[in-house]
């Protein structure tokens, strides 16, 4: 009988300590309010959330969309606690929760409306860190323990451009040509939507040799894209100001996708993919004051004929 009661303190002692209440820990015996934090909107549908941020901002907002309460969680807390953040205590009723991934990079700035790039003037050329957008609207909270899941989308986009000699001879020279995106994405709100005219020029722009060719690479870190959006791509060749192309670009990358899209809508093929490579073939025209020509453009396995009326 003492042995079988030795055995019941000890088993007693164990779930005691093993239910530490303490606020940021995901333990055994957990309260309150969790959001389960995830990132399996992209090409590969897995979850790549470990791999893609390094913190977290919530933003708890009442009926009418003011703010309430907000808790930032470093990278670490997040690991330890499998991305289930537990929420500040609120009283009963019904909330709005937005997660923002990435403020930490100094290019974003965060207000009350959403997030905008830091700069001044109208064109950014810096690196952009990874930025993620969560939001579950009508969130019932009560002192009754759950998990509310929030799925993350990607908001940062890289895009890779290589300009190419159609007949394979000769060189071009990164300081001949100009080449820029202007869109309107400057800031993305609460809702993810985004706004504002920005011009990026590249944060990549070089000179290389790839199998004796000698090409031009670009690279460019932009915000989310939407269809119909007027996000447009240009190149100029410096020395004579002529234009080379002017391309809608958003609708070209939905055309490079038509195959994933008999999957998904266009814009989820927007959000999912982050990783847009072009490769723009020019012709030498022997025109002085326009001296190439832009006619071929090959996105992923799609190669497009451009003429006059596209360019």
């Amino acid at each position: 009988m003492k042995k079988l009661t030795t055995i019941f303190l000890s088993l007693s002692l164990a779930i005691l300590e093993s239910c530490s209440w303490v606020n940021d820990n995901y333990d055994h015996c957990p309260t309150g309010t969790w959001v389960q934090l995830s990132y399996t909107y992209n090409m590969l549908y897995s979850e790549a959330i470990a791999t893609h941020i390094t913190g977290a901002s919530l933003f708890v907002m009442d009926e009418e969309g003011n703010r309430v309460t907000e808790k930032t969680v470093s990278s670490a807390t997040l690991q330890e606690n499998n991305y289930r953040v537990q929420l500040p205590d609120l009283p009963t009723g019904n909330y709005h929760i937005c997660v923002w991934a990435g403020l930490e990079d100094p290019n974003y700035l965060y207000s009350d409306t959403g997030i905008a790039l830091n700069m001044t003037g109208e064109v950014h050329n810096q690196a952009l860190g990874n930025l993620l957008y969560g939001r579950v609207d009508k969130v019932n909270i009560t002192q009754e323990y759950q998990i509310v899941e929030v799925p993350m989308v990607k908001d940062n986009k890289l895009i890779t451009t290589t300009l190419q000699l159609l007949s394979q001879q000769g060189t071009l020279k990164a300081d001949e040509f100009g080449i820029e995106i202007s869109a309107n994405n400057r800031q993305i709100d609460n809702n993810n939507q985004p706004s504002g005219a920005v011009v990026y020029s590249p944060i990549l722009h070089t000179a290389t040799q790839l199998d004796g060719l000698h090409v031009v690479q670009s690279g460019f870190h932009t915000l989310r894209l939407l269809q119909n959006d007027g996000t447009r791509m240009k190149l100029t060749h410096l020395p004579t100001q002529s234009k080379v192309f002017d391309i809608p670009l958003t609708d070209y990358l939905i055309l490079s996708g038509m195959t994933d899209l008999l999957n998904m809508g266009e814009q989820e093929y927007l959000d999912r993919e982050d990783h847009f490579n072009l490769i723009f073939f020019l012709n030498e025209t022997q025109i002085p004051d326009r001296p190439y020509a832009c006619t071929l453009l090959q996105i992923r396995s799609w190669i497009l004929r451009m003429n006059e009326t596209e360019l």
